[in-house]
């Protein structure tokens, strides 16, 4: 198992950087793009502000499930009131947005409840763009080095 999926970050607190324009457009019910590269922790930090802020969210990312199935799963989410029940609120999640189906895409850029998109491309449309940069290697080498020393006990007593 790689190290970095095995010592994710699970609190905001862990983050070596924290990104305040997230939070700042989830409780102002605004939908917006998180872009960076591949592996940067995209998903995970908007997660983490999700269930810090305790909202709700369900994630979309099957890319490869039938256009029909993918339409009727978002009408399904729209229009439900379990968020309601639950007294939280919900947001869509749509991670690989770039390899929707362009009719799918239109569809999610026409919902009306609030979503987020995750990508690692650049899209070119009219929503605020949030950037995750990696963290450097020198604070995940650290990081590895000071997990590695306390799970083998190499530390005094």
């Amino acid at each position: 198992m790689f190290i970095g999926n095995k010592y994710k970050p699970i609190l905001l607190s862990e983050l070596e950087i924290e990104y305040n324009n997230i939070s700042e457009n989830i409780l102002n019910n605004k939908n917006f793009v998180v872009n960076g590269p591949r592996q940067c922790g995209k998903s995970t930090i908007v997660k983490l502000y999700l269930d810090t802020l305790n909202y709700e969210y369900t994630l979309i990312d099957n890319y490869n499930e039938s256009k029909i199935d993918l339409l009727y799963k978002i009408d399904l989410i729209t229009n439900s009131a379990i968020s309601f029940f639950n007294n939280k609120k919900c947001i869509i999640l749509f991670d690989n947005f770039d390899y929707f189906d362009e009719c799918v895409k239109t569809k999610i850029l026409k919902c009306k409840c609030q979503f987020i998109i995750i990508s690692h491309k650049y899209i070119n449309i009219n929503l605020n763009i949030v950037y995750i940069n990696s963290y450097s290697n020198n604070y995940l080498n650290n990081l590895y080095i000071n997990i590695n020393y306390l799970e083998n006990n190499y530390y005094n007593d």
